[in-house]
């Protein structure tokens, strides 16, 4: 019952405008079981010699003066656009009853106003009595134009009727192929899965308050109508700003990984250091366990984001980005063989990556914390594609320095083939890394907080 009243109301507030415009009001109410129901016809209301179908646009055009004709004709996108501005306000502040009430209202109004709309309107509604001239002329041009009846074989044997139906059948085309409609009528809900950053209600009223500004801007300067172009350049320029906005937020976080922030349990990363490291043996040329202690990681802070995405549906966060250069400095204890040439020793190393292109998704899970969203970080996939790798092992062989020299000039001239066998375990280094800023960050800081 109820739904059929919020039905009926809903039905009768959006079709009274509409279809009064073909001077007929045509109105339908659902039956008491949802399906069903009557249509109600109300008698056509009396029109003037010029038209007996028109539209309120072409009243407009009527009654104006020449000079602001075209102005006035166009400013109905503008009075559109505030019409959606308006259902978007009353609609977040209300329920769909009171709106459907509220609008009903609205459609009574212009019901009871346009069906006293005079015959005589162009003398009515000017200021100036002498009108006589002027709706003389209108009575000419449409008498002229009813009497030429054309065909439909007009349209695309007159050249100009040909050029007319091609340009607006590609713009019609364009804007309805465009998402214009999607982004209008469903924008709350676009822009709800596309940030937490802003409420949808406030990102929907303020791209229409844009879209009325200038569209009123192009009514007064241009005189035509491109609010369509207008939503899409307002969605578009919106979800530009909201992933650049993240991006260089978390770019601005990671320049700022040089100390530790107790306060948000945000660790140092300048230099990150491990007690213990170890580069296993890989399955081809390298035939060593590399053993490491006491190594200072630096290079994190001065990651490059191309890209950063935080999908709070998916639950997942995503990068894209490159680490200049990546330093491990350790204590080694070296002894197997690599490239089937032996190397034993033990000392301070010096690792560098440079260039380190990576690509990483970090799927997580939520837990609740005194009302507040925390996540924790449980997998990650992440590649990592370095432009050079260089190795030096101080003090192998027990110091022969010539020996050294040549092993070390060995590993780095063939850096790709020795790098490639144990990448898994240089990925699980930046895997850890990245895995303890993030789940410390977030173990302090909530969703709600973060994203506020």
């Amino acid at each position: 019952m109820l739904a059929s009243k919020l039905g009926s109301l809903w039905i009768l507030s959006c079709t009274v405008g509409v279809a009064f415009q073909s001077s007929e009001l045509v109105v339908f109410f659902p039956g008491e079981s949802g399906t069903g129901g009557k249509l109600l016809s109300l008698p056509r209301v009396k029109q003037g010699p010029l038209a007996r179908r028109q539209t309120h646009r072409g009243i407009i055009c009527e009654v104006s003066e020449p000079r602001i004709r075209g102005l006035l004709g166009a400013s109905f996108s503008l009075i559109l656009i505030l019409g959606i501005l308006t259902v978007n306000i009353v609609g977040t502040y209300y329920s769909i009853y009171t709106s459907a009430v509220i609008f009903l209202a609205c459609s009574a109004v212009f019901l009871v106003l346009f069906s006293v709309m005079p015959e005589n309107r162009l003398q009515k509604l000017r200021a100036s009595k002498t009108v006589e001239a002027e709706l003389d002329s209108l009575v000419s041009v449409v008498t002229r134009q009813m009497s030429e009846r054309g065909r439909f074989s007009d349209l695309v044997t007159i050249k100009s009727n040909k050029m007319a139906v091609t340009v607006m059948g590609i713009l019609r085309f364009l804007q309805k192929f465009s998402g214009v409609s999607s982004f209008t009528l469903y924008a709350q809900l676009l822009f709800k899965e596309a940030t937490d950053a802003i409420l949808q209600q406030r990102a929907a009223m303020l791209m229409m308050v844009i879209q009325a500004i200038l569209t009123l801007l192009a009514v007064l300067i241009l005189d035509v109508d491109f609010n369509q172009g207008l939503t899409l350049i307002f969605s578009g320029v919106f979800f530009t700003i909201r992933d650049l906005s993240l991006l260089d937020a978390a770019q601005n976080g990671i320049s700022q990984l040089t100390r530790a922030y107790d306060e948000v349990k945000i660790i140092n990363v300048h230099p990150f250091e491990l007690p213990e490291l170890t580069i296993g043996a890989g399955k081809g040329p390298v035939a060593v366990d590399q053993k490491f202690k006491n190594c200072k990681l630096d290079g994190f802070h001065l990651m490059k984001l191309d890209n950063f995405e935080f999908d709070l549906e998916e639950k997942r966060v995503s990068i894209v980005g490159t680490f200049p250069e990546v330093t491990m400095k350790c204590h080694y204890d070296l002894d197997g063989k690599v490239l089937l040439v032996p190397i034993q020793g033990t000392g301070p190393s010096t690792i560098v990556l440079k260039n380190v292109k990576t690509k990483g998704v970090f799927p997580y899970e939520e837990f609740k914390k005194k009302d507040k969203t925390f996540v924790k970080v449980i997998s990650s996939s992440l590649t990592l594609d370095p432009e050079l790798v260089s190795f030096n092992f101080e003090n192998l062989f027990n110091g022969d320095k010539k020996l050294g020299d040549n092993v070390n000039q060995v590993l780095n001239d063939n850096w790709r083939e020795i790098f490639d066998d144990v990448i898994q375990d240089y990925i699980e280094v930046f895997n850890k890394i990245l895995i303890a800023v993030f789940n410390n960050l977030f173990s302090k800081v909530s969703l709600e907080d973060a994203f506020d």
